[in-house]
């Protein structure tokens, strides 16, 4: 499996991912992530602190319509970035999906994300040492088959942390989803919504 990645700037604030992979199967037909950035964050139009992902499928991606089989999703910066405290180099992430994982068509069984900082990003109060999202969902853990019972996000921030009125020391995030928290059936209760 082979994949490309393109980094296009729709416009401040906002930057759509595109995946294609070999033949097609399992993609992603778009994957757009809006990112929002705090009061003198950076000069750098790339970078950013919190972040909201919408993710949308295409057809005859796998047996099951919102299953994944596995994918790497790669992102790298844009020139210039290297001079900005707040840059990533790059980032991997690996999913991992098999036949049978579940009988839940929608369900993922882990989730692990791996985030690395490139030379001289110690000395950043804003830079992130490493981030591993863990994300469990079992038979029966709701009547709508696209509800996450829950899920925990840790996140470590180095020395001087607490100066920075975006900074992240350590957080706990916990998203519940029950059929009624909202009008809509895919809604989560919670902020820092993964749709």
């Amino acid at each position: 499996m082979s994949g490309q990645v393109k980094l296009l700037k729709e416009r401040k604030g906002s930057v759509t991912v595109t995946v294609r992979m070999s033949g097609q199967v399992n993609e992603w037909t778009s994957k757009t992530v809006v990112r929002t950035k705090g009061i003198g964050d950076c000069d750098s139009e790339n970078e950013w602190t919190s972040k909201t992902v919408v993710r949308t499928k295409g057809i005859g991606d796998c047996d099951s319509e919102n299953e994944w089989t596995s994918k790497t999703v790669e992102r790298t910066k844009g020139i210039g970035d290297c001079d900005s405290e707040n840059e990533w180099t790059s980032k991997t992430v690996v999913r991992t999906k098999g036949i049978g994982d579940c009988d839940s068509e929608n369900d993922w069984t882990s989730k692990t994300v791996v985030r690395t900082k490139g030379i001289g990003d110690c000395d950043s109060e804003n830079e992130w040492t490493s981030k591993t999202v863990v994300r469990t969902k079992g038979i029966g853990d709701c009547d709508s088959e696209n509800d996450w019972t829950s899920k925990t996000v840790v996140r470590t921030k180095g020395i001087g942390d607490c100066d920075s009125e975006n900074e992240w020391t350590s957080k706990t995030v916990e998203r519940t989803k029950r059929i009624g928290d909202c009008d809509s059936e895919n809604e989560c209760t919670s902020k820092w919504v993964d749709k």
